[in-house]
């Protein structure tokens, strides 16, 4: 593969993106306390319905447990949505809009088709990088997180970007795919 050290392409975010950022890499770097959540939560469910219903019997103390276990999950779940919707509404100007991605040796940018909305990263502020199944994310030490979904990449284009962040940010990024 050449040495390619520059990637341009469009994006178009979408809510879904953010949802997948939250879900993916808050949920998705610990299955097992996923699986877990889950699982708990059936047990929990089942075990009140088979006490409803007289099949067995509960006490008063594993009724509350299975209780707090179904309260416990859905705040999680409700916290994940509130992530992903404040997500959302910081980077809400960019909804909809589509931009153009450059990046570069030098940096990266986010160039909106309007002037006013360009964003310039570099290199040396972006603190922290991660690929998923569906995007690469970049952190940035104000805060904000440039989402880069690989539907808008070709697949030439994913193993560039991937090389790119890694040379460029050195031991901050982290992927669990092969490195041409």
């Amino acid at each position: 593969m050449a040495d390619v050290r520059h990637v341009e392409f469009d994006v178009d975010l979408e809510k879904q993106d953010y949802r997948n950022v939250v879900f993916n890499n808050v949920m998705g770097k610990n299955k097992f306390a996923i699986f877990g959540m889950v699982g708990i939560a059936v047990i929990s469910i089942g075990y009140l319905i088979l006490g409803a219903i007289g099949t067995i019997e509960m006490t008063n103390m594993l009724k509350l447990i299975a209780v707090a276990f179904i309260v416990l999950d859905l705040g999680l779940i409700a916290f994940m949505r509130h992530i992903t919707n404040k997500l959302h509404k910081a980077d809400f100007e960019y909804m909809g809009a589509k931009r153009h991605m450059i990046i570069c040796e030098d940096n990266l940018i986010s160039e909106a088709y309007d002037e006013e909305k360009t964003k310039v990263f570099e290199w040396e502020n972006l603190y922290n990088g991660d690929e998923c199944k569906t995007h690469f994310l970049i952190f940035n030490t104000s805060g904000m997180i440039v989402i880069l979904p690989k539907r808008f990449m070709t697949k030439e284009q994913i193993p560039q970007v991937r090389k790119i962040l890694k040379v460029m940010m050195q031991s901050k990024f982290k992927t669990k795919y092969k490195i041409d």
